[in-house]
Formats: C-alpha cells, structure tokens, sequence
C-alpha cells in the first residue's frame, strides 16, 4: 500500500488541493449570497447552478476526451474553473453567479474525470478497493479542511475568492507533472434511468434522494448555520463536522451491508438519520453543540447511502453491466443534488431554518420507508451473490470505474447471480 500511494502521491496531493478548493468555494458562496442579500430560493437558484453543471460535465467529459485528449481538456477545464471564481467579485447578478456556477461545475467535473482516470491507470486491480478508501478520505478532509480557510479572511471580502483560484491552479501542477500515462476512455453500452428503475427501484429511489440530500448540505448548509445564529466559525465548524461525519461510518454500515440483506442495513441508517434531526425543526435556537451533533450523526448515517445503494444495484448487475449504469446512476443522482438546493430553499423560505432540517429527515425517512416496502415484494439476495461493498464519492464516474474493476479482480459477479435476478424478477 505505501508503494502505491508514493506512486501516486503527485495526484492524490493534487486532488486533495482541488477538494480543498472546492470545499472552500462552496461555504463561500453559500455565505456570500446572504451578504449580498439574495433571498433563500434565489440562493438556491444560484447553488443548484453547480450541481447541474457538474452533472453535464460528468456525462460530456469523457467525450471531450476522446475529441481531444487528457492534458488538453485538464488543462483547458481548471484553467476556466480558477477564473470562473474570480468573475463573481466582478459580477453581482443572481443570474450572473448561476451561469458562472454552472460553468464551474461543468469545469470540476472535467478535471476530475480526468485526474480520477490518469489514478485509475496507476493501479493495480488487486488494490482498487483500498484506493477508493483513500480517494474518498482525501475527499473529504478537502470538503472539512476547505470551509475552515474563511477563518483567514471575512467571505465579504475578496480574499477567499483569490484563495479558491489559487487552490486549484496549483491542484493541476502535480497531476499535469505526473509520469503516469494518460488512460484510454471507452465509452459503454447504453443503460438509462428506466433500465435503472427495472433493475432495482429502491437503488433508483435511494440514489435520487441522497442527491437531494447531498445538494441541500452542501449548498443550503451554510446559509441555514447563519439563520440559527452560528458565527464565522460555527458555520465552517458545522460544515467541516458534516464532510467528517460522511466517512465516519462508511465502513461498519458496508461490513454490515455484506453479511446481512442490505436493505436492512439502509432502512437503519435513514430511519436512524430522520430520528437524529426530527428534534430541530421545533427548536427555536438550538445550540451549537447539539447542532453539531446532530449533523455530525446525521452526514455519517445518510451519506452512506449513497455506498449502500450502489452496492445494492450491483448485486442485480452482471460486472460488465456496472460500467453501463455508471451513466444512469450519475444522472439519477445528479438530478437528485440539482433538486436537494432548490427543494430546501424553498422550504426555507415558507418555514425559516427549520425547513431545511425537515427536508433532510423527510428524504431521508421516505427512502427508509420505500426500503421496507420493497422488502414484502422482492426477496434478499443470497450472500454470495452479493458484490463487496465500496465506499464511493458521489458523481464520479471514474469512482464507479474503479469499483467495477474491483469487483471483476474478485470475480465477484458469478453465473449464479444470473439465476439468482432470473428467479427474483425485477419489480
């Protein structure tokens, strides 16, 4: 494992920078949009524009690609994305900031398309699983490391724009730098939402609704920390707490997901998380530490499920379908964390604070429910027919790739499972 990670240490360090950047420029804007006196379902316009970029860009980058090659379209993406930033200080438009959130999306997404492939191309099948545990904890030490920053400098004033344009020109430096070659990019078959629904409706259900949960945290969070009062530092403190909070439990939740029926596992977690957050929309002031905890519980319960999911739709796909349904996961998420910011915004906006605290435990607890409807009308899958579980970063392609090819090295997807989905039905 050592060995891997030096090989790779010029990309890992790369992403961690970009994530940091990105971590930072979502609490900014969030906060900044308060300042300049946006309303709460303008605001959410605004930060949906990113989601929705990013998921146009997750589909339309490995295209790119293919046109023009790796460097050209790394290259080409961050340095759009590190200017984009800087335009909001130049620009104060609703309008004006969905456009440039938009573009910032569609940019992210190519440069992680890119990087994740030249660090999928750099490992070796047998350690792909340990990879993505690491990926994702660089991830997420980026979303927790980046909102602390703005402790540095006030978001009224331009210096955490600057901080954001410089993160993600130097995040490209060690990946443009790097001896490891640039992978091909395939495209796949088709497999579409409907292919997708048939296969598993409660993967389609349970990937839809923590996109909106997802889209509302990181995009509404900020905005809903100032509501309830917190300060600079309580915001990216409870910022920080929910990116900790969403690997804290990844692990056992997948152990469990691996010897048990995983809709059990899922049930648990979501019903768990509604449970956590149900005290806060009938707080008038809830206090610092009990809103951290909360939130802190709430991030390592729901962002799981994301995982679980996956996990969960793999079990009903043969290896090669994964890389096929990668897109249609993508999309049915995607559309969910476009959906998360402008469903909580506009709670918000009728109920104060508490609508954003609602949202969350009414996803999350109507994914639950729909899990123990699906368990009267589908039968478990036997265990070992069942693919191990990975933890995954969300809208990632690549991520998807890699737990594919994972899974083919186990030879984890075997002739029973084909009879095992024949006898079960789809349903």
């Amino acid at each position: 494992m050592l060995a891997l990670l030096r090989s790779n240490l010029a990309l890992l360090f790369g992403i961690a920078l970009l994530m940091t950047g990105h971590g930072l420029q979502s609490t900014l804007l969030g906060l900044r949009t308060a300042i300049e006196q946006f309303s709460t379902m303008t605001s959410g316009l605004v930060l949906a524009g990113y989601f929705l970029g990013l998921l146009v860009g997750s589909r339309q980058a490995p295209r790119l690609v293919v046109r023009v090659g790796h460097v050209r379209v790394f290259a080409a993406m961050s340095a759009i994305a590190s200017t984009t930033i800087l335009f909001h200080l130049l620009v104060i438009d609703p309008v004006s900031w969905f456009l440039f959130r938009l573009v910032t999306g569609f940019c992210l997404a190519g440069v992680y398309v890119v990087a994740e492939s030249w660090l999928n191309a750099g490992t070796p099948n047998a350690m792909r699983g340990r990879l993505l545990s690491v990926y994702l904890l660089l991830q997420n030490a980026g979303l927790a490391g980046g909102p602390l920053l703005l402790n540095l400098a006030a978001p009224a004033d331009f210096q955490p724009f600057v901080l954001v344009s410089v993160l993600v020109s130097l995040a490209v430096v060690p990946m443009l730098l790097s001896a490891v070659p640039a992978p091909p990019i395939a495209a796949g078959r088709r497999f579409g939402l409907r292919d997708l629904w048939q296969v598993s409706p409660l993967g389609f259900v349970g990937i839809c609704g923590i996109g909106i949960v997802q889209g509302a945290l990181w995009s509404l969070g900020p905005i809903f920390a100032r509501q309830i009062g917190l300060d600079l530092a309580g915001v990216t403190g409870l910022m920080a707490i929910i990116a900790v909070g969403g690997v804290a439990l990844q692990w056992p939740f997948g152990r469990l997901s691996d010897q048990f029926d995983r809709r059990y596992v899922l049930i648990a977690a979501c019903l768990a998380a509604a449970l956590v957050l149900s005290p806060l929309p009938f707080l008038a002031a809830p206090g610092r530490t009990f809103t951290f905890a909360a939130f802190f519980l709430f991030a390592g319960l729901a962002l799981p499920v994301y995982s679980l999911c996956v996990a969960h739709i793999n079990d009903f796909l043969e290896t090669e379908e994964m890389v096929a349904a990668s897109g249609a996961l993508l999309l049915a998420n995607g559309a969910g964390a476009v959906a998360g910011p402008l469903l909580a915004a506009a709670l918000m906006s009728g109920l104060g604070a508490p609508g954003f605290p609602l949202l969350l435990a009414l996803v999350t607890l109507g994914i639950g429910g729909f899990a123990s409807y699906r368990l009267t009308v589908r039968p478990p899958v036997p265990s070992e027919e069942r693919t191990q579980f990975m933890a995954l970063p969300q809208l990632s392609p690549v991520a998807l790739e890699l737990a594919r090819e994972q899974a083919s090295e186990q030879g984890v997807a075997s002739e029973g499972a084909v009879s095992g989905r024949a006898s079960q039905g789809s349903g």
